[in-house]
Parts: C-alpha cells; structure tokens; sequence
C-alpha cells in the first residue's frame, strides 16, 4: 500500500510589515483518509491550494507578500503561487 502526505501552506506580509499565517493552515491531506487513492487526495490538496490563492488575489488590502505552496512531506514542491516581494536575502562571505 502506498502513501503520500501532502502539505498546503500559505503565508502573507500586510501593508504594515506584518507577518501571518492564515488560520488553519498549514493543512496536511494524507492519503490514508482518501482510501490511499494518491491521485485523490493531490487533487483535493491542489484544489485547497486554489482556493487559497483566489482568496489571497480578491483581497485588495495592499499587502506587500503573499505565498501559497503545495508540496509532498518530504519537501517535494508541486505547486509555488507568489505575489509581491521582500529584500532578496546576501549570503554571507
């Protein structure tokens, strides 16, 4: 039997500088709840990433970020919706 996680997160940067992480998220879709159909349960987790993201464009509130990320557990990005951006971080010499 085989089995995937899959992992929504969303994250926003306001007008203001504030950061936050909408309520609820991030949200996990396994597939042991979707009787192990991975197919499935991507597409419910997919669709949940969707909505985030419509959510997050009919906002008009000025924000100055704002990221939904659907990924595998183990840190395998399916799908990256950004708007705006922050100072690009230097590395250190």
């Amino acid at each position: 039997m085989q089995r995937q996680i899959f992992i929504v997160s969303a994250y926003i940067v306001d007008a203001n500088g504030g950061y936050s992480v909408p309520s609820g998220y991030p949200k996990a879709f396994d597939s042991i709840h979707y009787n192990n159909d991975i197919e499935k349960t991507q597409r419910k987790a997919d669709a949940d990433a969707s909505t985030m993201w419509a959510s997050m464009c009919n906002s008009d509130s000025g924000r100055q970020l704002q990221t939904v990320t659907l990924e595998t557990v183990n840190g395998y990005q399916i799908y990256k919706k950004c708007l705006g951006a922050l100072a690009e971080v230097e590395p250190n010499s």
